[in-house]
């Protein structure tokens, strides 16, 4: 075979492995599980879709007073408030809820009494305003809710609980959290010991990937 003809087989040859290695970049393949796949960094299309994490919705209020007695033992919540860009949501629907160690009498057992906008009305001494809040029972006892239709909480925003005004031993404390459960770990506190209406900013909350 003359040098000629050599010369072109192999320039051939060459040009041929150039267009299969080509075509081999092009290809949609996985080089973990295919010896012969190469993948170029630079024409990969494989995309990062990053973490996905839950969203904080949930509001939770847990009674703290030690002693509750009477028809309403316990704080006595009006109705809870989330605050952001100058908007108020209001709970509209309980999810979980109990009563602490005394349980209260007559309308006030309604744990529905916390929906919508505080009524303003509680008046203790007054029977007649029994049903515009929810008495908790004392320790132990809490409710979780959430705002509008599953409004987010986030990093910044307030929470404000509308309580009667009662002993300061009826204290209660506000946390937000990405479930329902009163064991769920991710509770993060916004008010600790609160007594009558109070408000919290939001801390920074944490990144809770989904499960």
């Amino acid at each position: 075979m003359s040098m000629r003809v050599r010369w072109l087989t192999v320039l051939s040859m060459f040009v041929l492995g150039f267009s299969i290695s080509a075509c081999e970049l092009e290809e949609t393949c996985d080089p973990e599980t295919d010896p012969d796949c190469i993948v170029d960094a630079g024409t990969d299309t494989t995309q990062d879709q990053g973490t996905q994490y839950q969203s904080f919705i949930y509001v939770l209020v847990e009674d703290k007073d030690q002693a509750p007695s009477g028809d309403t033992p316990g704080a006595d919540v009006d109705a809870v408030e989330l605050i952001k860009g100058g908007t108020s949501y209001y709970v509209t629907e309980v999810h979980t809820a109990a009563f602490g160690s005394e349980r209260p009498d007559g309308d006030n057992e309604n744990f529905n009494n916390v929906l919508g906008a505080p009524e303003g009305t509680c008046d203790l001494n007054d029977s007649d305003t029994y049903d515009t809040f929810v008495s908790l029972g004392g320790d132990g006892g809490y409710f979780t809710g959430s705002f509008g239709t599953l409004e987010e909480i986030e990093t910044g925003n307030q929470i404000r609980v509308h309580t009667c005004t009662g002993p300061a031993s009826e204290e209660w404390d506000a946390s937000v959290g990405v479930g329902t459960s009163i064991s769920d770990p991710n509770w993060v506190l916004v008010i600790v010991d609160g007594i009558g209406t109070a408000t919290g900013t939001v801390p920074t909350l944490p990144q809770i990937p989904i499960n």
